[in-house]
């Protein structure tokens, strides 16, 4: 209470007086309509003026409070004017010595008024200002911003107040001073974004003209740094009037030779531009280029000369903002990938649009002659610094004068490199064509003039510049079509073309600054070798080309290796700069661009270029890379060396070919079509005869693999990817393939096995990073690694688990990365090499007859010997390491394919069958069905108890067995009949005729015979040529190794994932042609020459990688050797071979299939991978794998136990009939060794069978047996959906029935319904077949019992009584008389564990027939769900402790605990914290995920229990704020945090949660844990619609566990933790609520949340007055130690005016006009007008910061509170207060201070050098950001208390 007003509080008349006016206040308490609002300001003025001899009011601000509610701008204008009325009472009774004093009481409603008030309210606003404020004078410096800015709405053009309004703000101008008037307004401009469109039009409107501005700089106030930032602010504001006129100001205020900050200015100005208005680019290059009105010639230079040099480092340092300073400084970016960031900036771009139209504005020359210069005079101005005499140097270039500091060599190089990265040049074809060369020129004779100025960085960057210019030049095609004529007029045209081919000169000049000047600055990579004293500064070999003279002089010999690196010492790596790095890489770039830019030259020229191209000596240039290649210690320098080279010896070899075929081709015409006219050049870099040299007489390439190769080890990881690149294109370019696989083979087959692991991992590093090199390829001639693959497959396999275990991890990569086509590319091409082409045997006996048979057979005599050579010499590999090793040589076989048919080897077509071009029937064909019609369908459909007769069971029952199941049968069907006719027959017909039809009978018989043994080999491809299986063998035996490795799953995925598609794999381009022409032999249509369209074949390519693999498979398995070819034994040992590892692969990726769908059994997305049921299911059909396995079967168990008679390949039944014509079995050489033979194959086809049964079982629509699937073609109609379940069934038993019955493969049938599989299953345990296969036939039966389905009864029946009946022969043979065998059983030896082996079969057999595939049910899951949670929550409780001993209640145990990431303890292993707080850390991270997804959304509730249980371990750790239980109580947040993010579980916890946020520490936390408590009481309040409306609602009483005094405050903290920890305006709804409640407390920390949380904050209007009180109340004169209570209190006022100055300013707009209240904006110093503004004694109103500032000077003395003031150099972020508590009052003085400083005022006692904060901060986002985050700190308590 000021003293004045306690002395009147003595009279009681003013005691009445304010009671009158308490009353009257009271009114509006209970006012809800507007009209009430109008009655109680009446009621008010009559309590005002009932007593007029006060000029104190009491209760002021209660007063000024009501006042500025009724100025809210949603009442009506009769409010406001009444409300005005009241003010204008106040202002007559108080006077001007009290409104001064209180003068933010009544200004806080009238100041932000004028922007939102009626026409009508405006007058009566104005008339106050200009009554009882203008009046003032002094006295309204503190709150001049604020009523400008409260003035400024005002001046809206046409409005009826705006004249008014201006001639006010000029009175106020005079009144206060233009210049601190004119600050005012300029500091309105930078916090208020609403009024800068009536302040800038104020500032236009006022300048003059015709007076020069430097008499007018009152206009700019007296804070040139505030004015530059809410000029630069302005300019990019959203009005463009605000742009307009800020330019206007501008152009007449700021010239760039003395405006400030100048980079700040221009950027900003420059983005005036993206408005694309006319009058903004005006105004903006009226200002960039100077006005004529006063700037007179003198001035036009220093514009041209600094301007646009400004413009461009605005232009670079935008962009570098834009898109990041990495992005433009990068030097691997190009200019198509920078143009393309740009494109994606949408400002970037806008800015670069413009500078293109500035830039077309000019000439088109003007710029890049400007930056030009530039570049030439920083390059001089360096050599002026640096020496002594400037009249050594020469004359200087043109230039352009400028004031401005010049740009260095580094700046002005980045600069123009920028430039020709963002502007296009396409639009000015002369300036690439014409200028750039003559730019260069200039340039690279700036570098050459002053290379020794030049330190090794601005030589880099220098360099780096040219080889851009140098890039953008484009040759002039004009040149082409310039003739060359005679002699006497050749000096007329060639002169002009010669002079304008010298500006391509510098390009050549550039060769020879790279290797003869640039060579000296980079001395210092090498030292003189002590043997052979040569310095570097000896004149180096020219690269240039040598004169004639010259060139036998050091002439490489072929004799000889060259000593190429004599004379050079590397230095290490320590001894080179990162300078020298940088310039030797400048130097390679330019070296390569150089070699690659084309010359021209006229015919005579080029002769002589073709003729000197062999030139043989190595110069010093090519000699110093190849030394730095191989001995250089720095990496960088190393590899940069690698890669140039290579890049030259590649550029060098493709240029030798091209000159060599044009001059050839030149030669061989005797015509030049381009005699006469100058020819475009160029010219390669090494010539061919020292490339020759450098491969025959010099260990170069090996040198080099072998550092690359070394440099792959763990220890130089950062390397890897650079030298990986350079290995892969050094195999690429060298000699030979050898070169580079032979150090990687040796590598990985060394005897010790550390230097293999070693290898291993380098290979994978090599292999990894070698997928995008390889996998761009167009075509498949590049080398790879094959050779090194081999050995790695190899070591997949390898006995030492060390080696398998590292050749796996690499295979699970790479397969993880889709590379499974580069792994399997060398394999496919094995497997599909020319030499194994092979073609049906339809098409072989189509044109064989039996005339040229026996000719055939003698000529395959001789020609089997020739192919035989021929193709031995064609399989020899690689010359190297692995000489054992096939590989195929990519190139060598493009070209083999490529060439005609004709002059293809003899061996080739070793068939000696010319194939017909017809299409060809293949042999794959199915047969056509023989169907018995029977006349009645009296049999039962169902066979599943058929009672199979044990009697010629496996011949009569089954007629579809091939030797006796067919043979038999056709035989009895042969003898029945002629029984038949001759009882027919009458006994006196004559004997002759019964004889000769007996014959027919019986020559029948032998053709049925015959076709069904053809038809076991009509699937037959036959081998057009010897020699192709090791290929195979070796191609199967890498797949084999593959597929037995640990990685089968991922590599079996990566199959059926990856397409045969040529365009997505480069890698199959080959395979893809070879595999064309393998399908094209087989058709019958040769394999080499021409290749055929695919649409003419009548095969359907594979389609995925899985599906070829299985093809090939399969047609090594039917493909033999064909009879009339003479063979060796190892020919046919070799194909058998094949066959039997064929079936192996075949069967690992049927069986790795079947594990694939079984995993998916349970899964509801079952094409994972591509390899869903149905995709199988299709491939299985596609490729026919069951048919072609079940025909090799049959046909391999028909050779087996019939025999091949070993004299002759022609022999057993009669291979040819003059009707039928050659058998299929007589053109297939089956061997003769006997049936054993084919054991092994047959043992490999079971195997196959097993696994196909069980893949069947699982991708057969609706199980293995049913009914067929759609897309399958059927035998009988499917039944409607209206027929009755039993008709389905009996038409599915009747086609079981025809397929069990058929004699061949039945499509829509699987295995198990076979006939062929249960005629083969019923005869396989015959002694005829082999008692060595019976233990595999009977282990195949017994593993597919599970699958047999319908056929189980038909299978298990005749297979028990063959196992019976060979039990009993081996009984019989052991008699009582001692022994003796049976005639059958002497054929082979049984082994001793066969009678076990039959009865475990047996047994094996009975019992599944006799017992029921169990079923696990969902509940299970759960179960199991259930007691594995229950396991660790128990795990979690460890650290728990019942209370009492009967007690059900838990608290946690008072012991130290272990947080999950601690890795040593001093905790003892065996106390259960050491578990409970990570079993808790996993509970929080899995369990909410994990019962999300076990329980589907109908099965939630189910769930709940569970987690009551759970929660049941985790509520005690939450309860307790002990710092020992941290861990587990931030684990336990954690865990609920994540919990309650799912609606279903509330139950389960929300009680709880409520008690601990009651609870009175619940904020008593580490501040860790505050984001998951943020996120509980957001779902609690979320998922209960009630909850915050409760809360809210909530009395302070029901807090009973707090003291009383603190219940009222904990409860509203709670509440805007509540806000606090919810969505931005979740809770705007609630706002009158909560500002009631609000209001009340002194808080702070509730409101600052407000501010942070709330779009719609409450009124500032309500908090800048409590805040007052506050600050207010730290003035009055008490003890000098404050109690902490209060420290707190004013610690919470301060932050809370802290975090109001910290918002942006459009945040808060309202705030502007108040802040004045609190730190000073205007410095009182300044005042320039009338001093009889106040009478004596009279105090103006002074900001309390000010206020508390001087009292705790007074209070505590200067000195002291020196102490704690901030460093200047210390840089301040608002908001600035970071205490936590205060310890004493001083320590606000800092912040008191900084406020004082940073808003234009001046402090008092305040050092001249003291720190300001930066306000309005550049990023609003980011301070938001902080402010929350301080916050929610500001609602934690302690830890210590």
């Amino acid at each position: 209470m000021d003293p004045e007003e306690q002395e009147l509080q003595n009279d009681y008349r003013y005691r009445s007086y304010a009671a009158v006016i308490e009353k009257a206040l009271r009114n509006f308490e209970s006012s809800s309509e507007w009209a009430d609002l109008i009655s109680s300001l009446g009621k008010l003025n009559k309590a005002l003026q009932s007593n007029l001899r006060y000029s104190l009011l009491p209760k002021r601000l209660i007063i000024g409070k009501r006042l500025a509610q009724c100025l809210h701008p949603a009442l009506p204008s009769g409010v406001h004017i009444k409300a005005l009325e009241t003010y204008e009472v106040i202002f007559k009774i108080i006077g001007t010595k009290w409104l001064a004093k209180d003068l933010f009481i009544y200004s806080s409603g009238l100041f932000p008024l004028l922007g939102h008030a009626a026409m009508a309210v405006k007058p009566a606003l104005l008339t106050l200002y200009e009554r009882y404020y203008l009046p003032l004078q002094r006295a309204l410096l503190p709150s001049l911003q604020a009523f400008i800015t409260g003035l400024l709405p005002g001046l809206e053009e046409g409005a009826e107040v705006y004249d008014r309004t201006d001639a006010l703000l000029l009175r106020l101008s005079m009144l206060v001073g233009q210049q601190v008037f004119y600050g005012a307004l300029w500091g309105s401009v930078l916090v208020s974004p609403l009024v800068r469109l009536p302040a800038s039009l104020f500032i236009v409107t006022h300048f003059d003209r015709l007076t020069p501005p430097h008499q007018q700089t009152r206009m700019l106030g007296y804070d040139n740094r505030l004015v530059v930032k809410a000029l630069c602010l302005s300019l990019q504001d959203s009005n463009v009037l605000v742009q307009r006129n800020m330019l206007e100001i501008l152009l007449f205020f700021f010239s760039l030779a003395t405006c400030l900050d100048t980079i700040r200015v221009v950027s900003a100005a420059s983005l005036t531009l993206l408005r694309r208005d006319m009058s903004l680019n005006r105004r903006l290059y009226a200002w960039l280029l100077g006005s004529l009105v006063w700037i007179d010639m003198h001035h036009g230079p220093l514009i041209v000369g600094s301007v646009l040099l400004e413009v461009v480092r605005a232009f670079y340092s935008y962009c570098r903002e834009m898109l990041g300073e990495e992005s433009i400084t990068s030097t691997g970016l190009t200019g198509n990938q920078l143009a393309s960031k740009i494109k994606e900036n949408k400002n970037a771009s806008e800015i670069i649009k413009t500078v293109n139209m500035l830039v077309s504005s000019m000439n088109s020359e003007f710029l890049w002659d400007y930056i030009t210069c530039h570049f030439c005079t920083s390059d001089l101005s360096l050599c002026l610094c640096l020496h002594s005499d400037p009249a050594d140097l020469p004359p200087p270039p043109l230039q352009y004068h400028s004031d401005s500091p010049a740009p260095s060599v580094t700046e002005i190089s980045t600069l123009i490199i920028f430039l020709l990265d963002v502007i296009p040049l396409e639009l000015h074809a002369d300036i690439q064509s014409q200028f750039l060369p003559q730019m260069l020129g200039r340039m690279l004779h700036a570098l050459r003039t002053h290379m020794t100025c030049l330190d090794l960085s601005e030589l880099t960057q220098g360099l780096r510049t040219c080889f851009k210019v140098l890039s953008k030049i484009q040759m002039p095609v004009t040149y082409m079509d310039m003739e060359v004529e005679s002699e006497s007029q050749s000096q007329k045209v060639k002169s002009p073309t010669q002079e304008e081919s010298l500006q391509f000169v510098p390009v050549s000049g550039c060769v020879s600054i790279t290797t003869t000047q640039i060579k000296d600055k980079l001395a210092e990579l090498f030292t003189p070798n002590k043997h052979k004293p040569r310095s570097i500064s000896d004149p180096p070999v020219p690269d240039l080309p040598v004169p004639p003279t010259e060139k036998k002089k050091g002439r490489v010999g072929t004799g000889g290796g060259v000593d190429w690196g004599a004379g050079y010492m590397p230095r290490g790596r320590a001894e080179i700069s990162e300078e020298c790095r940088q310039a030797f890489t400048a130097a390679c770039h330019l070296l390569l661009e150089c070699t690659t830019f084309p010359l021209y030259l006229s015919e005579e020229e080029s002769q002589v270029l073709y003729s000197d191209i062999d030139v043989g000596c190595l110069p010093l240039w090519l000699r110093s890379l190849m030394t730095l290649c191989c001995l250089s210690r720095d990496y960088q320098v190393q590899h940069t060396a690698v890669s140039s080279l290579l890049e030259l010896i590649n550029h060098s070899q493709s240029l030798a070919l091209v000159i060599q075929d044009k001059t050839r081709r030149y030669q061989a015409s005797n015509a030049n079509p381009l005699s006469g006219r100058l020819q475009m050049v160029t010219v390669p870099p090494i010539y061919p005869g020292l490339l020759s040299a450098i491969e025959q007489s010099t260990d170069f390439y090996q040198r080099v693999a072998q550092v690359l190769w070394g440099q792959l080890d763990v220890e130089r990881r950062e390397q890897h990817t650079s030298c990986v690149a350079l290995f892969y294109r050094l195999h690429c370019l060298a000699p030979s393939a050898s070169i580079c696989e032979d150090i990687v083979c040796q590598a990985l087959l060394h005897r010790d096995k550390a230097v293999r692991l070693e290898a291993l991992h380098r290979f994978s590093v090599l292999w990894h990073l070698t997928r995008e090199n390889q996998s761009n390829r167009t075509m498949s001639l590049n080398r790879s690694f094959d050779r090194s693959l081999c050995v790695v497959v190899d070591c997949l396999n390898s006995p030492d688990g060390s080696v398998s275990a590292a050749a796996q991890c690499w295979l699970v990569r790479a397969l993880s990365l889709q590379d499974v086509v580069r792994i399997l590319e060398p394999v496919l091409l094995l497997l599909l090499h020319p030499s194994t082409q092979r073609c049906t045997i339809q098409s072989v006996k189509q044109n064989l007859t039996a005339g040229n048979l026996k000719d055939l057979n003698s000529r395959s005599r001789s020609t089997t010997k020739g192919s035989t050579g021929a193709m031995a010499t064609s399989t020899q590999p690689d010359e190297g390491t692995l000489g054992h090793m096939i590989l195929v040589d990519r190139e060598a076989l493009w070209g083999e394919l490529e060439r005609d048919p004709e002059t293809t080897n003899p061996a080739a077509d070793s068939t000696g069958v010319s194939c017909s071009e017809s299409e060809a029937t293949e042999g794959e064909d199915e047969l056509e069905e023989e169907e018995e019609e029977e006349s009645e369908h009296t049999e039962s459909a169902d066979t599943s108890g058929a009672q199979v007769s044990t009697e010629n069971s496996s011949s009569a029952t089954y007629g579809c067995s091939v030797e006796e199941g067919g043979v038999v049968s056709c035989l009895r069907r042969v003898e029945s009949e002629h029984t038949q006719v001759s009882d027919s027959l009458s006994s006196e017909e004559d004997d002759l005729e019964r004889e000769a039809m007996a014959q027919s009978r019986l020559l029948k018989q032998e053709r049925e015979k015959r076709e069904v043994i053809d038809s076991l080999f009509r699937h037959v491809l036959l081998y057009s040529m010897p020699g192709g299986w090791p290929r195979l063998l070796h191609g199967l035996a890498l797949l084999d190794s593959l597929l037995r490795s640990s990685a089968q799953r991922p590599l079996v995925d990566a199959l059926s994932s990856t397409s045969l598609d040529t365009s997505s794999a480069a890698h199959l381009n080959l395979v893809s042609n070879l595999l064309q022409r393998h399908q094209q032999a087989q058709d019958g249509r040769g394999f080499h020459g021409r290749l055929l369209s695919p649409t003419s074949s009548p095969s359907i390519p594979p389609s995925l990688l899985i599906e070829l693999l299985v093809s090939l498979c399969l047609r090594f398995l039917h493909s033999h050797y064909p009879s009339y070819l003479t063979l060796g034994p190892r020919e046919l040992q070799g194909n058998r071979e094949v066959q039997v590892k064929s079936v192996g692969v075949l069967t690992r990726l049927v069986t790795q299939l079947g594990c694939v769908v079984w995993g998916q059994r349970d899964s509801s997305t079952l094409q994972e991978a591509g390899v869903g049921p149905e995709a199988i299911r299709k491939l299985l059909a596609r490729c026919k794998v069951q048919q072609y396995a079940l025909l090799t079967l049959s046909a391999s168990m028909y050779i087996s136990q019939k025999g091949v008679e070993k004299d002759s390949a022609l022999g057993g039944l009669n291979l040819f009939d003059e009707q039928v014509g050659l058998s299929e079995e007589s053109l297939v050489n089956l061997g003769g060794e006997g049936g054993q033979e084919q054991y092994p194959l047959q043992m490999e086809l079971l195997k196959l069978l097993q696994a196909l049964i069980v893949l069947e079982y699982y991708v057969w629509p609706g199980g293995s047996g049913s009914t067929p699937h759609p897309d399958e073609p059927r035998d009988t109609p499917v039944a409607t959906p209206a027929s009755s379940a039993m008709k389905q069934e009996w038409q599915t038993g009747v086609l079981f029935q025809q397929s069990i019955k058929a004699a061949q493969y039945v499509q829509t049938q699987p295995i198990t319904a076979q006939g062929m599989f249960v005629s083969a299953a019923a005869r396989a345990l015959q002694p005829q077949y082999g008692y060595a296969m019976h233990p595999h036939w009977v282990a195949l039966l017994c593993s597919s019992l599970p699958y047999l389905g319908r056929s189980l009864g038909i299978i298990v029946a005749p297979l028990i009584t063959q196992i019976c009946r060979n039990l009993d022969e081996l009984v019989k043979q052991y008699d009582h008389d001692g022994g003796k065998a049976t005639q059958s059983s002497r054929k082979e030896n049984v082994a001793p564990d066969y009678p076990l082996t039959l009865l475990e079969g047996l047994t094996t057999l009975t019992h599944h027939c006799l017992l029921d595939n169990k079923k696990v049910s969902r509940a299970r899951a759960h179960t199991l769900t259930q007691k594995i949670l229950e396991a660790v929550g128990g795990v979690a409780g460890s650290s728990l402790e019942q209370t009492s001993w009967l007690s059900r209640n838990l608290e946690v145990k008072n012991q130290p605990q272990v947080c999950p990431e601690t890795e040593d303890t001093m905790v003892s292993s065996s106390a259960p914290s050491v578990y409970s707080v990570q079993a808790l850390a996993l509970l929080a991270e899995v369990l909410a995920p994990l019962l999300d997804m076990v329980y589907r959304s109908d099965e939630k509730e189910k769930a709940v229990p569970l987690i009551s249980r759970l929660m049941y371990y985790v509520f005690p750790y939450l309860k307790n704020h002990s710092a020992y239980n941290m861990p587990s109580f931030g684990a336990g947040a954690q865990l609920l945090s994540n919990l309650s993010g799912y609606a279903y579980t509330k139950r389960a916890w929300k009680k709880e949660a409520f008690e601990l946020y009651m609870d009175p520490l619940f904020f008593t936390m580490d501040v860790s844990c505050a984001p998951h408590w943020r996120a509980i009481i957001d779902h609690l309040l979320t998922h209960e619609k009630t909850m915050f409306k409760d809360l809210m609602s909530m009395q302070s009483s029901s807090l009973k566990l707090f003291p009383s005094a603190e219940q009222k405050p904990m409860l509203l903290k709670r509440q805007a933790f509540a806000m606090f920890s919810g969505e931005l305006d979740q809770y705007h709804l609630y706002l009158v609520c909560q500002s009631c409640l609000l209001m009340v407390s002194l808080i702070f920390v509730c409101q600052i949340h407000t501010f942070v949380r709330l779009e719609k904050a409450l009124s500032e209007e309500k908090e800048v007055s409590k805040l007052t009180k506050v600050v207010r109340g730290s003035m009055g004169i008490g003890p000098l130690t404050f109690p902490q209570p209060e420290l707190d209190m004013y610690l919470s006022a301060c932050k809370f005016l802290d975090t109001a100055l910290a918002f942006p300013p459009e945040k808060m707009p309202l705030f502007q006009m108040y802040r004045w209240a609190f730190v000073p904006e205007v410095d009182m110093s300044r005042y320039s007008g009338p001093e009889n503004g106040l009478l004596e004694g009279e105090l103006e109103c002074k900001p309390h910061v000010v206020k508390v500032l001087e009292a705790l000077h007074q209070r505590y003395g200067v000195r002291e509170c020196k102490h704690h003031y901030r460093s200047s150099t210390e840089r301040l972020e608002i908001p600035l207060l970071t205490h936590r508590s205060l310890s004493s009052i001083t320590q606000l003085v800092p912040f008191l201070h900084t406020l004082c400083c940073s808003f234009q005022g001046t402090p008092p006692s305040s050092p001249a050098d003291y720190p300001v904060a930066d306000y309005p901060t550049a990023s609003a986002h980011q301070v938001l950001k902080r402010l929350e985050h301080i916050t929610e700190g500001e609602f934690l308590d302690s830890m210590e208390s």
